[in-house]
C-alpha cells in the first residue's frame, strides 16, 4: 500500500516464492471480504472467482441505460445458435435484436421478446428437467412486412446433438435457439429472473 498524489494505491508485486500476488481486502477479524486475483478477476465473498467479477451474495444495482444481463450471445448467418450450458431450474426474460435481412439494409432491426424457464418435473417414471417458453409480442413484421419476414423463433435443450424439451435431473445440456434465417445477424440478450 502506498500513498501518492492522486490517493491510496493498493497493489501487489512479485512475492517471494517468485509468483505474482493476490490482493486481500480484510474486515472485521481479519476475515477475507474481497480479493482482487493476479490474474485480473475479482471476487467479493469468495476467495477463488471464476469470472472477471463473481459475487456470492445479492447484488443491487440502480437501472440506468439498461438491464443487468447475464448472458449475451451474439449470431449471424445461422439458424441455429447455442446460447449457454446448463443443468438445473431457472427463469429468464429474454430479448433478441436482429436484423432480419442483411442484404436489404443494416437499418432493419427486429425485437423479439418473452421468457424462458427451466422446471423440474415427474413426467411418470423420473425426475426430469423440463423447459417452456413463453413468447410476448406481436411477430414484428406482421406490422412492416418489408425487409423480410416473421421467424417461428424456438427454444430446445440441446444434448449430444439432438433436441428435447425435457432430460433428465442432473444432466447439462446448451439452451438452443431456432427459427432463424442465414440473411439474419444480431444477439440475444438474457436477464436471469430466478
Amino acid at each position: 500500500m502506498q500513498w501518492e498524489n492522486q490517493g491510496l494505491r493498493i497493489g501487489s508485486r512479485i512475492v517471494a516464492n517468485g509468483a505474482p500476488g493476490d490482493v486481500y481486502f480484510t474486515a472485521g477479524s481479519d476475515n477475507v471480504k474481497m480479493v482482487m486475483k493476479a490474474g485480473g478477476n475479482v471476487g467479493i465473498g469468495t476467495t477463488s472467482p471464476g469470472e472477471k467479477l463473481e459475487v456470492n451474495g445479492n447484488i443491487k444495482a440502480k437501472d440506468v441505460t439498461g438491464l443487468l444481463y447475464s448472458n449475451v450471445t451474439s449470431f449471424s448467418g445461422t439458424v441455429l445458435v447455442d446460447c449457454f450450458e446448463y443443468n438445473s431450474n431457472g427463469l429468464w426474460e429474454y430479448t433478441i435484436r436482429l436484423n432480419p435481412n442483411t442484404a436489404g439494409s443494416g437499418a432493419y432491426i427486429d425485437y423479439y421478446y418473452g421468457k424462458v424457464g427451466v422446471g423440474i418435473g415427474w413426467n411418470g417414471s423420473a425426475v426430469t428437467q423440463y423447459l417452456w417458453v413463453q413468447q410476448d409480442q406481436t411477430p414484428p413484421r406482421s406490422l412492416y412486412p418489408s425487409g423480410g419476414g416473421n421467424f417461428g423463433i424456438t427454444f430446445n435443450m440441446l444434448y449430444n446433438g439432438s433436441v428435447y424439451t425435457s432430460l433428465p435431473l442432473g444432466t447439462t445440456w446448451y439452451l438452443r435457439l431456432q427459427g432463424l434465417s442465414t440473411s439474419s445477424n444480431g444477439e440475444i440478450i438474457f436477464r436471469r429472473l430466478a
